[in-house]
């Protein structure tokens, strides 16, 4: 029987915050930046994107990597929408450079000790959710996580290999559910 630890989430990601791009600064085209509303879980929505030009090349901007696990720093509570609450995490797995907005923050798993997909899983379950919720503060009727609040959350952690395990029966299953619905 695999042990199953308690672990803080801290001791095994990293995490980068998104840039406050003014809003004079997007335009029509050019590099795509994801915002808040692009996140939904474990979803990137691209439909409504916005854009900075691809001659801006400031090096403070947040370019997001492949198998970034995205999470929105700001949200409702449990009174709004599930798809709306703070704490919303997708895997970033799209083509070409992306930057990151504010409210927004990169979380980087460090693959050597735990599965990317178990971790990216462990978010984006109720219990996530309502940790991220009770632990957020309020500014202007929004709530708002830190960090430090992500990093502090405690996931119950497998061996490895149990953790790519259960990674694996639940990305298939979230294959067939995608095929079903196209």
């Amino acid at each position: 029987m695999s042990e199953w630890k308690e672990v803080k989430l801290g001791d095994y990601i990293d995490m980068t915050n998104g840039y406050a791009f003014k809003s004079k600064s997007f335009v029509n085209s050019g590099i795509p930046v994801l915002k808040i509303k692009n996140i939904k879980t474990n979803k990137i929505i691209i439909e409504d994107i916005d854009y900075i030009s691809a001659d801006d090349n400031n090096p403070k901007y947040t370019i997001i990597r492949p198998n970034d696990i995205i999470i929105t720093m700001t949200g409702n509570r449990i009174d709004g929408s599930p798809e709306t609450w703070v704490g919303k995490v997708a895997l970033f797995n799209l083509d070409g450079k992306y930057f990151l907005n504010q409210r927004l923050s990169i979380i980087r798993v460090n693959k050597d000790q735990v599965n990317l997909l178990f971790i990216l899983y462990s978010l984006t379950t109720i219990d996530a959710q309502k940790y991220f919720i009770t632990h957020a503060t309020s500014s202007g009727g929004q709530a708002n996580i830190s960090p430090d609040i992500v990093k502090n959350f405690t996931i119950k952690l497998p061996s490895y290999i149990i953790q790519s395990e259960i990674a694996g029966i639940l990305s298939s299953l979230d294959a067939k559910i995608e095929t079903n619905n196209k």
